[in-house]
């Protein structure tokens, strides 16, 4: 139970502590969001549109591959989202990268070390109801999950495609909780996955930065 104080601000009268346990390899929500005594934040529509363009695109795909399998009769036993901007991987090949505090560098190098890299990287296999993504946890006093990249079955198509047009519901619904110190796309996307076994992917990635050193 909330009790307001203006439209920007509100007192925490109670309220569940949320808590993450990974446990077999996924992750046990048991609530979502906690506000702090005063909790106050600004929304930056700028940010919001980031979101829905992003997630535009995403439902665009989720079309597209809905058209192709309704074309041709494909199944398949994953489906995956990854970031144009992100290296992945299932072992240990990425140690010896070159990176630095934000990434994983574009470094001639690096490509080398791709190129003639031959193990085979290993894929999550998604059963009915879950997906596999890089993280979950709680940041500051939320749930949030990483949205980064997630593996699931062909059972979850028409849900993920839809998370662009849920996103507007979700925002709303989060007014007198907002994720206002950051990682707010991975708060509502934690919220979106309600219902749905999230478990941790076996696969780890990091974002491909230009090397601006010189």
């Amino acid at each position: 139970m909330y009790e307001k104080v203006s439209n920007d601000n509100l007192t925490c009268i109670s309220s569940p502590i949320p808590e993450v346990k990974l446990i077999d390899g996924e992750y046990l929500i048991s609530s979502y969001s906690m506000l702090p005594d005063i909790c106050t934040h600004t929304v930056d529509n700028r940010s919001r549109k980031v979101y829905f363009e992003q997630y535009y695109y995403c439902k665009k795909a989720y079309e597209l591959l809905e058209k192709f399998i309704s074309e041709t009769q494909t199944e398949y036993e994953c489906i995956i989202r990854l970031r144009f901007d992100q290296f992945i991987w299932s072992d240990e090949m990425h140690a010896n990268l070159e990176k630095n505090k934000e990434g994983i560098l574009y470094t001639e190098t690096n490509i080398s070390l791709a190129k003639n890299y031959e193990k085979i990287l290993r894929i999550d296999q998604p059963k009915k109801n879950e997906i596999f993504v890089f993280g979950c946890g709680i940041y500051h006093n939320y749930v949030y999950i990483n949205d980064q990249f997630w593996v699931h079955g062909m059972d979850l198509i028409t849900h993920m495609k839809n998370f662009y047009d849920s996103l507007p519901i979700i925002i709303n619904s989060c007014r007198k909780s907002y994720p206002s110190f950051g990682a707010s796309i991975e708060h509502f996307f934690a919220l979106y996955l309600k219902g749905i076994k999230v478990k941790r992917s076996c696969i780890s990635g990091i974002f491909v930065r230009v090397n601006n050193t010189g």
